[in-house]
């Protein structure tokens, strides 16, 4: 007669277990006519008898069902929440909301739409300097920038996310409708993961940021032998005809909605600040240098003789000047690359002819191009700072100018004198000058003030440029629908947006009209000889290595403001506190041009008096 199982008396269940030496069922019922009898010592058993199951489960398999376990568990948790937290793309939740592609990215999926986001900011801006520029735009600036684009992102090796979730959602459905083993998707999974690292790169690459594309539209730029300076474009960025600044304002809200308020702080989406041009300089040097060297890029010379005339113009200087400058070019070895090049002959005949007679030629610090630190439009800024030391000395004594006679031609340079030049330039370039247009952007202006009509032209800037438009789902405090304002943000008829890139050509064509205004007045009558001292141009010129007590003069100051105003370089004064960052050794704006204009003249020095040892 077989054995019959034991019953439990109270729920019948038939499944039980042994727990601290007592029987109880599977609905958690003491099985009170239960004991475990214990043998005697000289019964031979040492401990108790039990038992022992066998599980057929493998390890592999216990490990997937656990992690699919927490994989439901995971998206339950999800689906609890609700849409303000992340959703697993091509899962059931995903496919369960209302507005799937609302729904927030996370992973490698944020990244790609981060990317994705600065691509359409560079279209903007491709499309705002081809207005700006207008018939002047060169045909092949889009085709340039979008080449170096797909070259600059192709070699951050950026996965295609979306794509390896379609297809994560492809197997996931697959799985679970062919009942495929997870050892194989998993497998799968690991063989595409190892082709993919053997295929990474192994050096380290600047990350894909926001500065990069204002990058890449210079590069292009450069490669169109547009003569514009990264300056510039930091002027545009400031005067908003270029985007960059709050670049939500300009994304779609299908884009800006699947991204977290962290991930648009991470990407810059929402900055505020204006990147200076040494920052700029030092992005643009990098992305260069990975296409030059990954891609086989080939940079040409930055098309510096427009910049430089302009540079002369803005001083309000004649073309003797120019030439000047031009002689001073060539006479330092300086070159035009966008990225640091060697500037030796490139024939090893004629260098060795050159070691001959200067051995220490080839060493010298003249010989090589500054590029890695100092932008180029920096560059030609200093060397016109020179010659106009040159000229005018900038040391609190006026040179008198005499005729010379070279080659049986008799030079002059035409100069007007310092004392009114000075103040011409002062004037011209002084934003708080009385005949000075308003520039709405300008945050040194003092708003109280403004007459009526600068202040109607400054409140409709306020209005086209913060008033907040295509707001994320992840910033819901600047939305204003149900909020009722004492002063409210907006009027009740709206008004059409300004054209703001028309006020910037207006403001440049009122610039030189008073520009000409001034160089009439300069130049009207014919200039002067006479002088106190009996100095000329280039004899004592004062070398400012430094400037411990004050002994630069105020001339050289206001030459040196003025510079800076023109090439577009910040003019804020520095933190006093100096944090232990590495990059804060490098130069920067408030500082870079001084440094430049006194390696200059060490390097002018150096040339005159190896000339003369010859």
């Amino acid at each position: 007669m077989s054995q019959q199982r034991r019953v439990c008396a109270v729920c019948g269940s038939r499944r039980f277990r042994l727990i601290a030496s007592q029987l109880v069922c599977d609905a958690g019922h003491i099985q009170r006519d239960f004991r475990i009898e214990a043998a005697h010592d000289d019964d031979g058993f040492d401990t108790q008898i039990t038992t022992r199951t066998r599980s057929l489960n493998r390890a592999s398999q216990r490990d997937s069902e656990r992690a699919e376990k927490r994989q439901r568990a995971h998206e339950q948790r999800r689906k609890i929440h609700g849409r303000t937290m992340y959703v697993i793309p091509g899962s059931f939740e995903h496919f369960s909301l209302s507005d799937p592609d609302a729904a927030r990215l996370h992973g490698p999926r944020v990244m790609f739409a981060i990317v994705q986001a600065y691509q359409l900011i560079l279209r903007k801006q491709i499309e705002a300097l081809r207005k700006y520029m207008g018939d002047d735009c060169p045909c092949m600036l889009e085709a340039y920038a979008r080449d170096f684009w797909a070259m600059h992102v192709s070699n951050h090796h950026i996965p295609a996310a979306p794509l390896e979730a379609a297809r994560d959602a492809a197997e996931r459905r697959e799985r679970d409708v062919r009942r495929i083993k997870p050892e194989c998707h998993d497998s799968a999974r690991r063989g595409r993961q190892r082709y993919q690292d053997e295929s990474d790169v192994t050096w380290r690459l600047e990350p894909v940021t926001l500065k990069s594309t204002l990058a890449i539209v210079f590069l292009a730029c450069v490669m169109c032998r547009v003569p514009i300076t990264l300056g510039d474009m930091r002027k545009h960025v400031i005067m908003r005809t270029l985007p960059y600044l709050n670049a939500i304002r300009y994304l779609p809200t299908s884009l800006t909605d699947s991204l977290s308020l962290s991930d648009l702080q991470f990407g810059g989406l929402d900055t505020n600040h204006v990147p200076s041009v040494m920052e700029l300089h030092r992005r643009v040097v990098d992305i260069s240098s990975v296409l030059q060297k990954q891609c086989g890029v080939m940079w040409p010379e930055m098309n510096a003789a427009p910049v430089l005339s302009r540079y002369v113009h803005a001083f309000m200087l004649p073309s003797t000047l120019y030439v000047m400058s031009k002689a001073l070019l060539t006479m330092l070895r300086i070159d035009m690359h966008v990225r640091g090049a060697a500037t030796l002959t490139p024939n090893a005949a004629a260098r060795a002819r050159e070691a001959q007679h200067d051995k220490e030629w080839l060493s010298a610090s003249c010989a090589f191009s500054r590029n890695t630190l100092v932008p180029r439009c920096v560059m030609l800024m200093a060397v016109l700072i020179v010659a106009i030391k040159l000229r005018y000395g900038l040391d609190g004594m006026e040179r008198q100018e005499v005729s010379t006679t070279v080659q049986g031609r008799q030079i002059y340079s035409g100069a007007p004198r310092q004392a009114e030049w000075l103040d011409a330039v002062c004037a011209l370039h002084d934003t708080s000058h009385s005949t000075s247009s308003f520039a709405p952007w300008d945050t040194s202006v003092d708003v109280l003030t403004l007459s009526e009509e600068d202040m109607d032209t400054y409140l409709d800037f306020v209005e086209d440029m913060y008033l907040p438009t295509h707001i994320p789902a992840s910033l819901p405090l600047r939305r204003r629908d149900d909020v009722d304002d004492l002063i409210p943000c907006e009027p009740p008829a709206r008004r059409e947006r300004g054209d703001w890139l028309a006020y910037a050509r207006y403001m440049e064509a009122q610039h030189a009209e008073r520009r000409k205004q001034f160089e009439a007045e300069l130049y009207a009558g014919e200039p002067t000889t006479e002088c106190e001292t009996d100095i000329a141009p280039g004899e004592a010129y004062a070398l400012h290595t430094h400037d411990p007590g004050g002994t630069m003069s105020r001339d050289m100051h206001r030459v040196l403001e003025t510079g800076m105003r023109i090439v577009g370089l910040d003019t804020h004064p520095l933190p006093t506190y100096q944090p232990s960052n590495t990059a804060w050794t490098r130069p920067h704006d408030q500082d870079v041009l001084l440094d430049c204009v006194m390696q200059l003249e060490e390097a002018l020095v150096t040339t005159l008096m190896r000339r003369r040892r010859r």
